[in-house]
């Protein structure tokens, strides 16, 4: 089946990036590190991404609200 070998790799990727890391996908040897590698990247964006949405809404709140123009 083309694409098969594609879906298989997107999927083991995804479930690595989100941290599931459920183990029905094992990739060969010479590439196991990859899933670990993936999986911390996805927590440090993860992170880092609520970190930035937090301070995009706490800036907005703040420069919006009626007592910011009175300090």
């Amino acid at each position: 089946m083309p694409g098969l070998r594609e879906s298989i790799s997107c999927i083991f990727a995804f479930v690595n990036y989100t941290t599931l890391g459920y183990g029905d996908v094992i990739p060969v040897e010479r590439w196991r590190l990859i899933g670990p590698i993936t999986a911390m990247n996805g927590v440090l964006v993860f992170g880092w991404s609520t970190a930035v949405i937090f301070e995009v809404l706490r800036r907005t709140i703040r420069h919006t609200s009626p007592a910011a123009a009175v300090e």
